[in-house]
């Protein structure tokens, strides 16, 4: 604000004597004039923190607030969330950063704030915002889809089924389900096979993992986690795989193994007549019906 600083009088003083020698001058050609006084906005200003999170499925914030005045930095508390810090005086302001973020990429932490004792217009306020910034996570999950083989028996052979040989510590399959974390992957697996003619050779695979989709816990489900396939059907929400980059896919061989047969011809003895003696009996072992 300005103000006036108004002249209220004089008088001429000799520095020498220091008399009051006003009534030696001639004061027609004093004039007088008022000046003005000036108090300037002090310079604060709020800076919000930066900060970086590997991808877990949470919503991830820094709120704390460093506050700067006249380029001192304010010693601060916290109360309830917000940063306090103790201004000129009694002046006393609140300052939070609002900003968060969940998935890959990055957001800015904008800086809001509230005075609550003093005035906001003694202070000249400029607000520097942080940046939050959330990184693909960097487990590493293989997901290996089942090995499996039979005799051959005329009917086909699948399996579904599929085991994680590289996983994080607290990883667990339950009812074909993988689980960690917060997180689950279901996996979608196709392959069959029914006849010995079609077993695959060399690299080839044929139980083929189709689909893998990983789901989160609801951030409302999160306090009551359990492992448990009874919650399966409810408080999933659908991962974008973007998030989890290092999980690898091995396919599966289904084989069909030769069935062990064997065919019985009937025997025959008689004495000797000099005609050829046949038996055109046989039993057959280990064939289907």
């Amino acid at each position: 604000d300005d103000g006036t600083n108004k002249v209220k009088g004089y008088k001429i003083i000799d520095i020498v004597t220091q008399e009051d020698v006003t009534n030696s001058f001639d004061l027609s050609n004093v004039t007088l004039k008022d000046g003005t006084l000036t108090i300037k906005p002090a310079p604060l200003t709020l800076k919000a923190k930066s900060g970086s999170f590997e991808y877990d499925g949470k919503e991830h914030s820094i709120k704390e607030v460093e506050i700067y005045l006249n380029g001192d930095k304010v010693e601060t508390s916290l109360e309830s969330g917000k940063t306090v810090g103790k201004l000129f005086g009694d002046d006393k302001i609140f300052a939070y950063a609002n900003g968060s973020i969940t998935d890959i990429g990055k957001v800015s932490n904008p800086v809001l704030h509230e005075f609550r004792a003093g005035d906001e217009r003694d202070y000249d306020i400029k607000k520097t915002p942080g940046e939050l910034e959330v990184y693909a996570n960097t487990s590493r999950i293989v997901i290996k889809a089942n090995d499996n083989n039979k005799t051959y028996d005329g009917i086909k052979l699948t399996d579904p089924g599929w085991s994680s040989p590289e996983h994080p510590d607290d990883f667990k399959i339950d009812n074909n389900i993988g689980y960690f974390g917060d997180f689950k992957i279901e996996v979608e697996i196709e392959g069959e096979i029914t006849h010995v003619k079609d077993n695959v050779t060399g690299d080839d695979k044929n139980n083929i993992i189709k689909s893998y989709t990983i789901y989160k816990r609801a951030a409302d489900t999160i306090s009551a986690r359990s492992f448990s396939t009874d919650e399966d059907s409810e408080g999933w929400e659908k991962v974008d795989k973007k998030n989890f980059p290092n999980i690898e896919l091995v396919n599966g061989v289904l084989r069909i193994d030769p069935k062990e047969a064997s065919i019985e011809t009937g025997s025959s003895r008689r004495t000797y007549n000099g005609s050829p003696l046949t038996n055109a009996s046989y039993t057959p072992k280990g064939f289907l019906d």
